[in-house]
């Protein structure tokens, strides 16, 4: 079974789960691909923040949900390119 596992996005306890877990699927014969959320959280907000004082608007800028957005929707376009059985999201 193919699997696209979905990192927590958090670097620290959370991330020894999602570890655990794509080892013991992968180790039960399961075809396990990654999708390390965290690096792509910090680099989002990077992006975002940048934009957002390019565009000249008003502090505070961006918030935590627009962040998890920008940087969970390619999960989708990972998914449809990979046609896994299921989607698992720590």
């Amino acid at each position: 079974m193919k699997l696209l596992v979905v990192h927590p996005g958090a670097s620290w306890s959370t991330s020894d789960v999602w570890s655990g877990l794509c080892r013991g699927l992968t180790d039960a014969g399961h075809e396990v691909v990654g999708y390390r959320l965290d690096g792509r959280m910090d680099a989002a907000r990077r992006h975002l923040l940048s934009d957002w004082r390019h565009a000249g608007r008003p502090e505070p800028g961006p918030t935590d949900a627009d962040v998890l957005y920008y940087a969970s929707w390619p999960i989708i376009e990972r998914a449809l390119a990979l046609m896994p059985d299921w989607v698992v999201i720590c």
